[in-house]
């Protein structure tokens, strides 16, 4: 019973879930050098490069040589599926 519950519960998360908003606050059109410069100045991306960076830390050597290519890789992809 407690399996079911969950799966219809889950069905009606995903039924009623709304489109999500990742930059809110923002203007549409406030023009190309504002989009140049968010990822630079966004608190988001500020936020998630200061988590990677003390993820970095307390990972080993290998990883650490190896973050910038991860990070570097997921906003290639990132941009890429969008």
């Amino acid at each position: 019973m407690k399996a079911f519950a969950q799966l219809l519960m889950a069905t009606g998360l995903m039924v009623t879930a709304t489109t999500a908003s990742a930059h809110a606050g923002h203007d549409a059109g406030t023009g190309f050098t504002s989009g140049l410069l968010h990822p630079m100045l966004g608190l988001e991306h500020l936020l998630t490069m200061a988590a990677i960076g003390f993820w970095c830390v307390r990972q080993s050597a290998t990883l650490k040589n190896s973050t910038l290519l991860f990070v570097i890789g997921g906003m290639v992809v990132g941009a890429g599926i969008a």
